[in-house]
């Protein structure tokens, strides 16, 4: 069965205990992405059709290809992720880092969603490693994503919200 985009986001929010792992996601269209998850939180997402969070990080911070491949391989030989590399090296700010994860990350899930998503299969890890400050909650993903959709931020969205609700909603969003 085909899922939309609340469908999946109803199974990305049941994980199974600790929820720490990744999603393996399959799509319609033959592809694979991934949802990746620390204590019930969204980490990061990908799709081989949504292009390299590298690609997204030399675009928007204007920091050099040759520097991220060196952050790659030395993250690979160290097992230090990414992004606190990119950060602990003063490449990218914190707040640089969780911009653009929440970016690539809702650009992977509504990638995923367009190309048709099949199945969705957990595939538990035994450690973390994410930073708690660039995970988002699933809320905060979807709010993301669906401002994504709308052409805003995600702070516009919750504003639409409580004028669409007016006055409901006052102090609930």
């Amino acid at each position: 069965m085909r899922m939309g985009l609340f469908t999946m986001f109803a199974r990305l929010a049941d994980p199974p205990a600790p929820a720490t792992g990744a999603w393996r996601v399959r799509t319609g269209d033959g592809h694979e992405g991934v949802v990746l998850m620390e204590g019930g939180r969204v980490c990061w997402a990908n799709h081989s059709l949504s292009g390299r969070l590298t690609d997204e990080i030399e675009r928007r911070y204007g920091v050099d290809h040759a520097a991220i491949e060196q952050v790659v391989r030395s993250c690979r030989e160290t097992h230090k992720p990414f992004g606190a590399a990119l950060v602990e090296e003063g490449w990218i700010t914190n707040d640089q880092l969780t911009s653009a994860l929440r970016e690539h990350t809702c650009r992977s899930i509504l990638s995923l969603v367009k190309a048709g998503v099949y199945q969705c299969e957990w595939v538990p890890h035994q450690g973390s490693g994410y930073s708690p400050e660039t995970t988002i909650s699933l809320t905060q993903t979807v709010s993301s994503c669906v401002a994504m959709i709308k052409g805003m931020g995600a702070e516009g969205l919750e504003t639409s919200l409580e004028e669409l609700l007016a006055g409901e909603a006052a102090g609930l969003l």
